[in-house]
């Protein structure tokens, strides 16, 4: 696949659901503390990425189960397999439920009406019909590889989409229609709160960016298409070009779409990118373009959606392997079965039911917003900053429980000089894993 390719890869999978709801964070934490906090997340993804690559090299471990169970014990393994498998499975449902919004033209109503046309417009059956034909072929693939096609069309589906979001804005500026991009928190937006609530739900939001930059879980799967024993420094490189590339898009797709929609942003900006909405700002006559640039959106970022499932399913398959098998160290779910004399079967009923059952939960989901915060405050924060974080500084010395990696050997020492530099990250890691974990579990039992 090459560096060029995984980074492509790993840009896909930060590029999922978040990326939906990003505009409206800026809108409520202001254009440069978004920002600001974008660039920190994405330096802190950086970071863990990073350490997990030395983790490879420190243990002999191919996967991220496996390097926290040689360096930290298969209670930490445990945590971070049952941590995969609700991150990833919460993902596909927000997934559908985004890939629903996208498939409704016009904004808080179907666009067709009339007997089986409107059944069709419905949740709950566009989406299964949308997993049957679309989504189930793409996560029967065993490999990340066969799938590096469909994530060149993701990524480049989000860069038509916030080329598009630009243009709109452009369009508006000339007609001096634009909306001016708030720099600063919105504090009307939370008019009526207590400062306690207003403040929490501004925290919280940064769990949205954790989301939005979140890779880890794809980390060492997609790296291991690069080269099974790539060095560490080129595996970060793949990860520091997927962050440069998420953050580029996403900034731009932000506050493009702020400057066009300005407060009527919603919480799934989709819904603003609709045939009437669109229409609204160009004015009748222009109810054509609108409409085709509002398919145009809204089928990009549906393709992007699309090839995000793989991504997902393929640590989340894995994850269940381990957890059925917690005394065994397997390279991937198909090697798990192969050793076991089970056939490819567990493979395709893991792989449906899990599907199956994030198809039911999308249906019924009213939104995106909460569960997205409620992620990336739990199973995110875990996977993306504690458990990097906690594995770094234990190559620094610190370690929880001695051992070497299972049939590959001692573990590698650090140099004393890296042993100071990843102490650091560490604690880095661990203190915003937890704060952020503290402000969204606190806003959702509180505001």
């Amino acid at each position: 696949m090459g560096t060029a390719g995984c980074a492509v890869s790993l840009a896909k999978a930060t590029l999922g659901v978040g990326v939906v709801a990003l505009p409206r964070v800026f809108l409520l934490l202001g254009a440069l503390p978004a920002a600001a906090a974008c660039a920190g997340v994405a330096a802190l993804g950086y970071a863990s990425c990073r350490a997990l690559a030395v983790g490879t090299r420190h243990t002999g471990q191919a996967t991220y189960s496996g390097v926290l169970a040689a360096q930290l014990g298969a209670g930490a393994a445990a945590a971070l397999d049952l941590a995969m498998v609700v991150s990833c499975w919460g993902a596909e449902a927000v997934y559908l439920v985004a890939a629903g919004d996208a498939l409704q033209l016009r904004g808080g109503a179907p666009s067709v009406h009339g007997g089986a046309r409107a059944a069709l417009a419905t949740r709950a059956v566009a989406l299964p019909a949308l997993c049957l034909l679309v989504v189930a072929p793409l996560v029967s693939f065993r490999r990340l590889q066969q799938t590096a096609v469909a994530s060149v069309l993701g990524v480049t589906a989000v860069t038509a989409w916030a080329c598009a979001a630009l243009y709109l804005a452009g369009l508006l500026a000339l007609k001096g229609e634009v909306q001016p991009v708030g720099l600063w928190p919105d504090l009307e937006l939370l008019a009526g709160q207590p400062w306690p609530r207003g403040a929490l739900q501004l925290a919280a939001s940064i769990n949205i960016i954790l989301c939005a930059f979140m890779c880890q879980h794809a980390f060492l799967p997609v790296v291991r298409e690069l080269e099974l024993r790539a060095p560490p420094r080129r595996m970060a490189r793949a990860a520091g070009g997927a962050m440069a590339l998420a953050f580029a898009l996403m900034l731009l797709l932000a506050c493009a779409s702020e400057a066009v929609f300005g407060r009527q942003l919603n919480q799934d900006v989709l819904r603003n990118f609709s045939a009437d909405g669109i229409r609204d700002l160009l004015h009748e006559r222009y109810a054509g373009p609108a409409t085709a640039l509002a398919f145009g959106v809204r089928g990009a970022y549906l393709v992007s959606i699309l090839s995000c499932f793989p991504l997902e399913m393929q640590p989340m398959r894995e994850s269940l392997a381990r957890l059925r098998h917690p005394h065994t160290s397997y390279y991937s779910l198909q090697e798990a079965e192969e050793l076991g004399g089970s056939g490819g079967w567990r493979f395709y009923a893991a792989t449906y039911a899990a599907l199956a059952g994030a198809c039911a939960l999308a249906i019924v989901a009213p939104s995106i917003w909460e569960p997205l915060e409620l992620l990336g405050a739990t199973a995110g924060a875990a996977i993306a900053f504690v458990l990097p974080g906690v594995l770094a500084a234990s190559m620094a010395g610190w370690r929880l429980r001695g051992g070497g990696a299972a049939d590959e050997g001692p573990i590698a020492p650090l140099s004393v000089s890296s042993e100071a530099g990843t102490a650091r990250t560490g604690l880095l890691l661990m203190l915003a894993g937890l704060l952020l974990a503290v402000a969204g579990i606190a806003k959702a039992v509180f505001a």
